[in-house]
């Protein structure tokens, strides 16, 4: 298809783990330029995309978001997961540039995972029937976690923690508790029923199964 995924990012992970490893400077030059290349591509409005959202795909030739599709947020390849909606998928590609930014301090890694967190505090209730590809839109999806991701957990949560645990900004504190799953939130929130009501769901179905 000549076309980046975000989701190309889950297939390079032991390559990042390897360059936090060893600081391999082949590795670290391969993967600052592609990371680079991602953040530049956020920026893009191109074929109707808000500027700071990262896209699912990318066209190698035009560097077009959406890749060749005529909707920058449905690349209209063969599975739907490499949709923008897929948002735990896309994220796969947000993960990696935390790596990133733990690894080397480079601040341009944070951009895209810090523009997401002051998108979700700042804005107003978008409505789920915001136009697609819309900034409402993407607010709305973000909130709900997209689609196709564990029912009651939104993607959101879980980067949000590792955003905080990495860089330690209280700009991601209000986010997990909102978002984030049981321990992410006691770590924000100190409040131990976070936890202990996590436990009683997990409780409640080994008591279901066990018999």
């Amino acid at each position: 298809h000549g076309i980046d995924v975000a989701l190309n990012a889950r297939a390079v992970h032991p390559g990042l783990w390897a360059l936090w490893y060893n600081h391999n400077p082949s590795l670290l030059r391969q993967f600052s330029e592609w990371s680079n290349a991602w953040i530049a591509d956020a920026q893009k409005t191109d074929n109707g995309k808000p500027a700071g959202i990262l896209p699912s795909a990318i066209a190698f030739a035009t560097e077009r978001p959406g890749g060749n599709s005529a909707q920058w947020y449905d690349p209209q390849l063969a599975y739907d997961y490499y949709r923008w909606d897929h948002i735990e998928h896309v994220n796969e590609l947000q993960r990696h540039l935390l790596g990133m930014y733990d690894i080397t301090g480079d601040r341009r890694f944070l951009q895209p995972a810090e523009f997401y967190a002051t998108l979700m505090q700042n804005s107003h209730t978008s409505p789920s029937t915001a136009r697609p590809g819309s900034l409402d839109w993407v607010r709305y999806q973000l909130s709900i976690g997209g689609t196709d991701h564990e029912t009651g957990v939104n993607p959101m949560g879980k980067l949000f923690a590792m955003a905080r645990q990495i860089t330690s900004s209280p700009l991601y504190d209000s986010l997990v508790a909102t978002y984030g799953e049981p321990y992410s939130k006691y770590l924000v929130t100190a409040t131990e029923k976070d936890i202990d009501s996590a436990l009683q769901q997990m409780l409640t179905g080994l008591r279901y199964n066990f018999p």
